[in-house]
């Protein structure tokens, strides 16, 4: 367990700052035991939309000993250990270790490390739940009871006596896993509002003491649309910083109920919240886009989307889709805007039927739909075999087919179309939980609010957002 403060950072130079880094290697508390060495194996299992289970066994074949369920948002590091001897270590070191105290089912103990923070330590044992013992056996190691099975569970203390009693209420439940649901409200009756509440909430799966209620921390964008009784749920004095979304709150709820207010007008066209959907252009305008569209729309199509990449092939597509549209509802030329799409439906349909230079196959090991480039080499198409950037690459094909879609409903008559263009977003946005192919939401982090763009890649510094430095200088070139 590892966790930085603010203080901690470390700022590049200028105002502001061109950038930070956060210390890494910290390694505060560590959840372990002494059955483990050099031949412990760690596997997982339990792979959701927000969890993962990771389990320990001290040799290749033997049986786990110690189960870690990591949940985002959790309040509690928590070890379900199986007859096992829990050590509690410290890279920072213990300067001291208070003594066990009841609280409920659980027994508690606070340890201060050198580095001037305290943490809080509760052990709930199964059985009778009699006091276990622990040992502080060196400035670097707590020994737990011999043989034990139970779970133990850490937090780092916040908000004083406040964050304290908040952890002592919880002590013995935690998360296991989440899911998300969502619904779409009417549209607001303010006349010319055009928006809609869009009412999801965030819902925890709870094992050990369940009668309990979880402690979960939110981060900002959450807690700005707690609506309902979730709004009452913030311990707001119980909070921990964050490296990258800012003051994370502590929140005693089993699951979060939020309202965002979208907008119902937005369309194909530009958009703003001050002019929504701008549809009608000066006459100039219009002139100058038709006499760009009809340029840019007798240009040779094929040879600026079936390249040797998914990427610009699709970036290609966008474009054209983009100027099809353009040409119909902005410039007002709907012939004009006909002789495209039919360029464009022949475009996309070399896709459709997968004759393309870089050919997508389906992958079994990561279950998803890949460029075949990448087996010579997996950087090939921008990493898009190790599943960088789906949500860029195979949205622009969605985006194009959208617009045809939009210009000739008839098209998605074609079950063919349609077929492949879910398979597209099943891919990297699928909705359900229960689909055998494709997982959930691959791209999208409905916790974090934002995608993730490096799939499977390594990253040194941490996982690349939607839009990183690297994204934006390769949209620039």
């Amino acid at each position: 367990m590892s966790h930085v403060e603010l203080s901690q950072f470390q700022y590049g130079p200028g105002t502001p700052a061109s950038y930070y880094v956060t210390p890494v290697g910290i390694d505060s508390m560590i959840l372990s035991a002494s059955e483990f060495g050099a031949g412990t194996v760690l596997t997982t299992d339990a792979h959701e939309g927000f969890s993962v289970i990771v389990n320990l066994a001290p040799s290749s074949g033997a049986t786990p000993i110690l189960a870690l369920p990591l949940v985002q948002g959790m309040g509690f590091v928590t070890g379900v250990y199986t007859s096992a001897t829990p050590l509690i270590q410290s890279g920072v070191l213990f300067r001291e270790l208070s003594p066990l105290t009841r609280v409920g089912a659980s027994w508690k103990c606070s340890v201060s490390l050198y580095d001037g923070t305290t943490w809080l330590v509760y052990i709930t044992p199964d059985g009778d739940g009699s006091e276990p013992t622990v040992t502080l056996t060196s400035s670097s190691t707590i020994t737990g009871p011999a043989g034990f099975n139970g779970i133990i569970q850490i937090a780092k203390l916040s908000g004083g006596s406040d964050g304290e009693a908040a952890y002592d209420g919880s002590a013995g439940v935690y998360a296991i896993s989440g899911t998300i649901a969502a619904s779409l409200g009417t549209p607001s009756i303010l006349s010319g509002a055009g928006i809609v509440a869009a009412d999801y909430s965030l819902s925890w799966t709870k094992a050990g003491n369940t009668s309990k209620t979880l402690i979960m921390f939110a981060l900002p964008h959450h807690v700005q649309t707690f609506s309902g009784d979730t709004i009452n749920a913030p311990i707001n004095n119980v909070t921990l910083q964050t490296t990258t979304k800012g003051i994370a709150t502590a929140v005693l709820a089993d699951s979060w109920n939020m309202t965002e207010i979208l907008p119902t007008n937005m369309t194909f066209a530009p958009w703003s919240p001050t002019y929504n959907s701008v549809t009608v252009l000066p006459e100039a305008a219009i002139a100058l886009v038709n006499s760009s569209a009809a340029s840019e729309l007798s240009e040779d199509m094929p040879s600026q989307t079936d390249l040797d990449s998914l990427y610009f092939s699709g970036k290609g597509l966008a474009k054209f889709a983009a100027i099809v549209y353009t040409a119909n509802d902005l410039a007002q030329n709907p012939g004009l805007a006909a002789a495209g799409l039919a360029k464009l439906k022949d475009a996309l349909a070399t896709f459709i039927s997968n004759t393309q230079q870089t050919p997508i196959v389906y992958d079994t090991v990561w279950k998803g739909a890949v460029s075949n480039d990448g087996y010579a080499n997996i950087n090939n198409d921008f990493g898009n075999t190790g599943y960088n950037d789906h949500h860029f690459h195979y949205g622009y094909f969605v985006y194009t087919a959208a617009v045809i879609a939009y210009l000739d409903p008839d098209w998605l008559v074609d079950g063919t179309n349609k077929v492949w263009i879910d398979m597209l977003v099943r891919d990297f946005a699928n909705p359900s939980t229960n689909d055998p192919y494709y997982p959930f939401s691959r791209m999208f982090d409905w916790y974090h609010g934002h995608s993730w763009a490096a799939g499977v890649f390594e990253s040194g510094a941490g996982k690349s957002k939607s839009l990183s430095y690297r994204k934006l200088y390769r949209r620039w070139c």
